[in-house]
């Protein structure tokens, strides 16, 4: 299983970069921002091997306060995938083609060999979910 933490370096006055994990107890501070990603990986590599492989459930939700100064001043909390915008593989994008010049999905033969729209599926559904 595959969890996500975020991982947060920032520059210190000194010059000095530091790191933290939101919601474990991991700090680390370095010269450089490499050292201090590498010292992270470590020590998060290191907190796991501690803790029997386990790693607790990342309960840290990130937002990015996007400020529009103008006449006014205006946040926006936005998540990050706001920020990356949607992204497909050239692979997927050319099979999305593919797939509407065919005319779409393709429909799902019933048992009598007949073939039913997306629509009808729902249809169908909803009449024996009311039943």
């Amino acid at each position: 299983m595959t969890t996500n933490y975020p991982v947060v370096f920032e520059q210190e006055e000194s010059g000095a970069i530091s790191g933290y994990v939101p919601g474990l107890p991991l700090y680390v501070a370095a010269d450089t921002r490499a050292q201090a990603e590498r010292a992270m990986r470590g020590l998060l590599e290191a907190y796991f091997a501690e803790h029997g492989g386990r790693a607790p459930r990342a309960t840290t939700r990130i937002k990015v306060a996007r400020v529009e100064q103008g006449d006014t001043t205006r946040v926006v909390l936005v998540g990050t995938g706001a920020l990356l915008g949607q992204r497909r593989s050239a692979a997927k994008a050319a099979a999305a083609r593919a797939n509407g010049a065919k005319g779409g999905r393709p429909r799902i033969a019933t048992a009598a060999g007949a073939r039913r729209t997306t629509r009808q599926r729902r249809s169908a559904s909803n009449r024996t979910r009311r039943s």
